[in-house]
């Protein structure tokens, strides 16, 4: 005989909560966004090479660290929590194509590249 099982609810959260996850999530976008600050300021004068592998590791460790803390803020607003899950999936994408021998003057670059700069617009709108 088959179970008709529902669905759980979704949880719901209070106002404080759904604040708290917020600055806690803008709060890591902050930090991905001035590791990227730091490495590109970098560039200036410093090895190509060295300023390639530092962007690269923000975008990786970026992505990852974006991830892991939506997944511990389950409250955060939808839109914000959609804007970082695609920023951080746009990183990753990044660092696959940086891999993969392309540059930021590629043309296949350019999809990556707008996700990300509408991703990033998104967030800091969201995190005022």
């Amino acid at each position: 005989m088959p179970h008709n099982n529902p669905t759980p609810p979704k949880p719901t959260y209070t106002a404080q909560q759904t604040a708290d996850a917020k600055a806690k999530v803008c709060a890591a976008f902050g930090q991905v966004d001035r590791a990227l600050g730091v490495a590109n300021a970098l560039s200036n004068g410093s090895d190509k090479l060295v300023t390639a592998l530092n962007v690269r590791q923000v975008f990786d460790v970026g992505s990852r660290h974006l991830t892991a803390t939506l997944a511990d803020q389950p409250a955060t607003p939808a839109d914000l929590a959609g804007a970082v899950r695609r920023q951080a999936n746009t990183l990753e994408e990044a660092v696959i194509e940086y891999q993969d021998g392309f540059s930021n003057s590629d043309s296949e670059m350019r999809s990556v590249l707008d996700a990300d700069a509408t991703a990033t617009n998104t967030i800091r709108q969201l995190c005022k």
